[in-house]
């Protein structure tokens, strides 16, 4: 079975608001990390959001989750991977200048 298209949708669109939301994760992940791995833990908070949203979005039509639809989830993470982390890297570089 493949992943409802109003699921994809949803997922999505909570990938884009949260790279939109990415200075918040990004102070988030300041109060507990070094800077050596910030990077990284911006995305790891962001992808533990999505999976979350991707979890309670199946609950909520009673559906069961399987193999297949968890790497269609990883297909289209992977295709967003590159625009989430250029938006992480942009506002690590805008708070690095600000006092």
């Amino acid at each position: 079975m493949a992943i409802p298209t109003e699921i994809q949708d949803y997922i999505t669109t909570q990938l884009d608001y949260y790279t939109d939301e990415v200075d918040t994760y990004l102070l988030v992940a300041k109060e507990h990390c070094d800077t050596d791995s910030l990077e990284d833990t911006v995305f790891g908070i962001i992808l533990g959001c999505v999976y979350l949203g991707f979890i309670q979005a199946y609950q909520a039509q009673f559906l069961s989750i399987n193999a297949t639809d968890v790497a269609e989830l990883h297909d289209i993470i992977n295709k967003r991977e590159k625009s989430i982390r250029l938006a992480i890297q942009g506002s690590c570089q805008r708070h690095q200048t600000q006092p």
